[in-house]
């Protein structure tokens, strides 16, 4: 019988197939066959083809050898000006030929011209390649913007946070680096909301140790308290984002996606313009969440509110499980980022609270940048410049600041700052319609 193809063997081994040099041509074919009808072409196929689409498109762009460049709220490769990258979503879309999707398609679309390796045009071998890939490099996979479903295979009995490293230090500089205020930071990491987190492991292929550090961010069943210690809080979510070179956004295993990444303020109080007790900010992520309060500190309502960051636009339960849990809840704001998933996000939440919850208060902002999120708008001045309008604003009525903060007419207060705030997006058209 003759020998297998050097091509049959590579396939056999992204296929998983141990030792195909044993094997003759027919036979290698046969098991190939038979590999594919069982493990592919079933039910499990969904479940792979899920799998493969949580790869980081960035990180494989960068595998096959692509150049990005960052635009804004996506990537661009240079090597395809039309081709464009949303890390938060995990999606592509190449305009020239109007190729989208996630991982698979991706691969489909520029494996074969990366590497000359005709196979990526089919969709099981490409499934299989990055099934393998993300088997020996877990740390490529990011599943922070996919869709979640509720069930019991979804949620871990226990949370195991990831190893805290000897110091903040790289994390306060990475925050910093984003126009994060100090304040803000000091606060997320006094109430164990935030630590620098570090991953360690063994490369398969250079068998080097490496060593990543990464964001990580907690949030707790309940808010911590002055009689209550950090380490006597139970965590129930937790997401990571690494700091260095190697990009990657996801949530920790045996996050509890019921509740969310929910972060409760323990200076919750009484809300301004309802008779409700809490109000509740929605991004969609960390960093946004942070960026808000760098940007709206000053404001009375964003100190008091509580926050719960959607890790992703399609992760929406959460928000009504909570509020479902939070009876004294009876403002939301959702916050999302001014682009195509965040705007229609935002409708679906405000039209599914109107539904469920009809007596509950709930509107939408966006930053006022088209495609741009909280913290373009934070690095980008934002916070400067809406203060900057507000005084010119009251100037022209002959009100100093300091009257109109100690206002106790907190309803027009909170109008003014939304007349200030979104002019800019109505004029586009983006302005979010109940």
């Amino acid at each position: 019988m003759s020998e297998a193809t050097q091509k049959q063997k590579n396939y056999a081994r992204v296929l998983g197939i141990d030792h195909p040099e044993s094997y003759s041509k027919d036979e290698l074919r046969e098991l190939i066959t038979l590999y594919k009808n069982n493990q592919i072409n079933n039910d499990n196929r969904i479940e792979m083809k899920a799998r493969a689409d949580s790869c980081s498109i960035e990180m494989l762009a960068e595998r096959l050898g692509y150049h990005l460049i960052s635009k804004r709220s996506y990537l661009e490769m240079e090597e395809h000006d039309s081709c464009q990258i949303r890390p938060y979503t995990n999606r592509f879309k190449r305009w020239s030929t109007g190729a989208s999707g996630k991982a698979v398609s991706f691969l489909m679309e520029f494996g074969e011209e990366a590497t000359g390796n005709r196979r990526f045009r089919s969709v099981d071998y490409s499934i299989c390649y990055l099934c393998r890939l993300l088997d020996r490099e877990p740390e490529l996979a990011t599943d922070a913007h996919a869709p979640v479903q509720l069930t019991e295979s979804r949620t871990s009995p226990e949370l195991k946070l990831p190893e805290r490293a000897d110091t903040d230090r790289k994390a306060v500089e990475y925050l910093e680096g984003r126009g994060i205020y100090d304040d803000v930071i000091g606060r997320w990491l006094d109430n164990g909301w935030l630590y620098q987190g570090v991953m360690k492991g063994r490369s398969e292929k250079t068998g080097r140790e490496y060593s990543i550090d990464q964001l990580v961010f907690v949030s707790y069943d309940d808010a911590r308290t002055v009689k209550r210690k950090i380490e006597d809080m139970k965590p129930v979510f937790a997401s990571v984002r690494s700091i260095g070179s190697r990009k990657f956004v996801r949530d920790v295993a045996g996050s509890d996606y019921s509740k969310g990444q929910m972060f409760i303020n323990p200076l919750a109080g009484t809300l301004h313009f309802t008779n409700a007790q809490a109000s509740l900010v929605v991004c969609e992520a960390p960093i946004d969440i942070m960026s808000v309060q760098s940007i709206f500190g000053d404001l009375e309502y964003y100190k008091r509110a509580h926050y719960l960051s959607l890790n992703g636009v399609a992760k929406q339960e959460a928000l009504y499980s909570q509020l479902r849990r939070h009876k004294e809840i009876g403002d939301v704001t959702v916050m999302l980022d001014n682009d195509e998933a965040g705007i229609t996000a935002a409708r679906e939440i405000i039209r599914n609270i109107h539904r469920d919850f009809p007596g509950l208060h709930v509107s939408a902002k966006l930053p006022p940048s088209e495609g741009m999120d909280w913290n373009d708008e934070l690095r980008n001045g934002y916070n400067r410049k809406w203060k900057q309008d507000l005084e010119e604003f009251l100037s022209s009525r002959n009100i100093s600041m300091k009257e109109w903060i100690d206002s106790t007419d907190l309803e027009s207060r909170r109008r003014i700052v939304h007349r200030l705030m979104y002019p800019l997006q109505e004029s586009r058209g983006t302005a979010i319609k109940r």
